[in-house]
């Protein structure tokens, strides 16, 4: 990356952290992956306070991933998950996000809101939902659904772990099936724990 380059993706970085932390409080652990030529890709762990049950993993660079690839949609990722994590180490949770993003800038992949990825290589093993549907982040503030940076609108992409057969039943009815059996259920979407709805 060339001086102008760095330059770039520093003012990016400061940004979206900057919302990140407005939103979901100081991280408490960051994750670096380089390589060479290319932008760093940065995870960060968003541990929340102690009335909030929720933790969020969140990515800065994916986006600039994207534009080194040429790629028209710019966004990052962000999973929100029970405190514990469903049981999975840190790492096989980090590994697991890294793995999506990798498959998101990929030049083979049109990654958008309301995909659903009916099988992941990388999950926790403790995990039962082997599927990922991706999504606008609808219970996180709107500032953080998309970031306008210069010329550049990034968008944030939730990835929402999910089961197999809720993936096939969504590819068959649509995302307003799996809509409806949230809105019908008691248990918190992120429950790592819940059954599934199909």
């Amino acid at each position: 990356m060339n001086s102008e380059e760095i330059l770039h993706y520093d003012l990016v970085r400061t940004i979206i952290l900057s919302k990140y932390i407005c939103n979901w409080g100081m991280p408490e652990f960051r994750t670096i992956t380089r390589k060479e030529g290319e932008p760093n890709v940065e995870l960060y762990v968003f541990p929340g306070n102690k009335d909030n049950n929720i933790v969020r993993y969140a990515t800065i660079g994916v986006s600039q991933q994207s534009v080194l690839k040429k790629k028209n949609e710019l966004h990052e990722l962000m999973i929100a998950l029970p405190k514990n994590i469903g049981g999975a180490g840190t790492k096989e949770v980090e590994d697991y996000i890294l793995d999506l993003m990798a498959y998101s800038v990929s030049n083979d992949t049109n990654f958008t809101s309301e995909m659903v990825i009916p099988s992941i290589r990388r999950v926790p093993l403790i995990w039962r939902q082997n599927a990922v549907l991706v999504d606008e982040p609808s219970a996180e503030a709107e500032e953080l659904q998309s970031f306008s940076i210069g010329k550049e609108n990034i968008r944030l992409l939730w990835l929402l772990p999910i089961y197999s057969s809720e993936a096939e039943k969504i590819k068959q009815e649509g995302l307003e099936w799996f809509d409806e059996k949230i809105e019908e259920s008691e248990l918190s979407v992120i429950d790592l724990a819940r059954d599934s709805f199909a």
